[in-house]
């Protein structure tokens, strides 16, 4: 299976996974769905959510390629992609 694997040098993986969690607007605390109006820490850590965002997006170009390469519509060429199709690890 082909894969991509993101390294960043010492030093430069904290500043990169800070700009993610800004650029795809991380929540350090989400609104509690059990209590409504309270606030609990995120589940989800930053790098998990970064992670996950990525592989949203190349998914979703993977996709829209196909599609400009076919002249399908969307409907017609997504498929199901998982996670184990598009393994992206980090070091």
């Amino acid at each position: 299976m082909a894969q991509i694997i993101i390294e960043f040098p010492d030093g430069i993986g904290v500043r990169v996974n800070n700009l993610l969690g800004r650029r795809w607007e991380y929540q350090d605390q989400i609104e509690d769905p059990g209590n409504p109006g309270s606030m609990i820490p995120n589940p989800e850590t930053k790098v998990a959510f970064n992670k996950r965002k990525v592989v949203e997006w190349i998914k979703g170009e993977a996709v829209n390629q196909e599609v400009r390469e076919s002249g399908e519509t969307a409907q017609d060429t997504q498929r199901p992609v998982s996670e184990s199709e598009l393994n992206i690890t980090s070091a």
